[in-house]
């Protein structure tokens, strides 16, 4: 069971089981005081009984657990089969619940799917004392050959006005040049490459293999799965393994086309090398920073080594440091002061060339395929 706390008011997920065996004849005696404790409290049943709720006329066992739960004020927010078979079609699976005054807002489904012989079901919550978020909002430019080429052409379009920027002698700061000079560089940036905010679940990050194509075909391969399931002919069952077979050679080759582009990114760091293996085979990465010495511990400890390497040291005068030179920097000549070397646009040219793709942008937000374009 799981506790979860909102607003001083306490829901409670029970997950239940119960062992197909015919014998097994004491479950709803064992499973009436556990009733009993959720009676002042929001509670959902959820679990696989093996009490088929379609044949509750004919088997008392049925009959009592039903009673059981409804006696308790619980309610079945599933309730069509949950295992179809050639043979069979059983409502084994079910989802409970006593928070009556929400029932009509819940949207319960079952999944149509092949990977168990148990349909998954479930029910999506609507209530303010719950909320359980299980996506993510991200947000990211859209750049491609199309959005770039159109960047390209409104920078040769304004070039003549962005070498003004550069070369006006009225302007004698050097920040307001640059300024200028990006904020028309920056507002055709954005028009090209837009930012749009997109919602995707967490478990789709955890897995950026599944492109879109790959998308597709479990999109294909279950509506072929629910046609089998609802016409269990030879054409269908053919469909359904082939979208199957396809689905699973393209997520294979797709996973390991990620792990070969991550493997080769990190060619230039030995720590990101293994950051990368770790991710291949699942491995956390242990925390070296954890020690078992107190924080306090540590701190006086270097306190009072400091204040006695204090005591030990002689009073110094600042001529006693030794200088490797004996002139002052007071009395340098002007030529051997610091100055900036000027720096040519071939070595900017250069620079930019060498840049990383794979590099997150800098501050100014800007790509670097889109630079060197």
């Amino acid at each position: 069971a799981t506790e979860i706390k909102t607003n001083n008011k306490t829901t409670i997920f029970l997950n239940i089981y119960r062992s197909p065996n015919s014998c097994n004849e004491t479950f709803n005696e064992k499973f009436e005081p556990v009733l009993e404790n959720t009676k002042s409290k929001n509670c959902y049943i959820l679990g696989d009984s093996n009490y088929n709720l379609i044949n509750l006329e004919k088997h008392e066992e049925t009959r009592n657990y039903y009673n059981l739960l409804t006696s308790s004020s619980f309610k079945p927010l599933i309730t069509k089969p949950t295992r179809i078979t050639d043979s069979s079609r059983t409502l084994i699976d079910h989802i409970w619940t006593n928070d009556l005054r929400m029932t009509s807002l819940h949207q319960s489904h079952i999944i149509i799917t092949d990977i168990t012989d148990h349909l998954p079901c479930l029910t999506i919550v609507t209530s303010p004392d719950i909320f359980i978020k299980g996506y993510k909002t991200i947000t990211k430019r859209v750049i491609n050959d199309q959005n770039r080429e159109q960047f390209m052409k409104k920078v040769s379009d304004i070039k003549d006005a962005l070498s003004f920027h550069v070369k006006n002698s009225l302007q004698t700061s050097l920040e307001s040049k640059y300024e200028d000079y990006f904020f028309h560089l920056t507002k055709i940036y954005d028009e090209c490459f837009p930012v749009i905010t997109r919602k995707v679940h967490a478990k789709t990050l955890s897995k950026p293999w599944i492109t879109p194509e790959v998308q597709n075909l479990i999109d294909k391969k279950n509506k072929c799965f629910s046609k089998k399931k609802k016409e269990n002919s030879p054409a269908n069952k053919t469909k359904y393994k082939n979208a199957k077979l396809k689905m699973e050679e393209t997520i294979k080759k797709e996973k390991d086309k990620y792990y070969k582009t991550v493997m080769q990114n990190t060619n230039n760091s030995v720590r990101q090398k293994w950051d990368a293996i770790r991710l291949i085979i699942n491995r956390k990465k242990v925390s070296g920073h954890e020690c078992p010495v107190p924080n306090n511990i540590i701190g006086n400890h270097y306190a009072s080594l400091a204040k006695k390497l204090a005591e030990e040291l002689p009073n110094l005068e600042q001529n006693d440091i030794p200088c490797s030179s004996n002139v002052k920097a007071d009395n340098l000549p002007t030529k051997q002061q610091f100055q900036f070397n000027i720096i040519t646009e071939r070595e900017v040219y250069e620079k930019i060339l060498k840049l990383d793709s794979s590099k997150a942008p800098g501050h100014d937000n800007l790509d670097v395929k889109s630079l060197r374009s």
